[in-house]
């Protein structure tokens, strides 16, 4: 359960965006993420909606925040 004024997606490490034409997705992404979970997440969306992604951006956050540590 998550608690009140907490956001799940601020304790992930790092983050997933897609680049569409017309809109980005942000997207909360674990330390031990594979290629496989990216595609998979990059799947939920529909071309036909979304249509193809022009990029593709991860990034991490400095080892000592992600360990609650900075």
């Amino acid at each position: 359960m998550q608690k009140f004024g907490t956001d799940p997606a601020l304790s992930r490490p790092g983050r997933l965006r897609f680049v569409f034409s017309g809109r980005v997705v942000s997207l909360g992404l674990s330390a031990n993420a594979t290629y496989e979970e990216v595609a998979r997440r990059l799947g939920k969306f529909s071309r036909r909606r979304y249509g193809d992604p022009v990029a593709i951006h991860v990034t991490f956050k400095p080892a000592s925040h992600a360990a609650g540590l900075g």
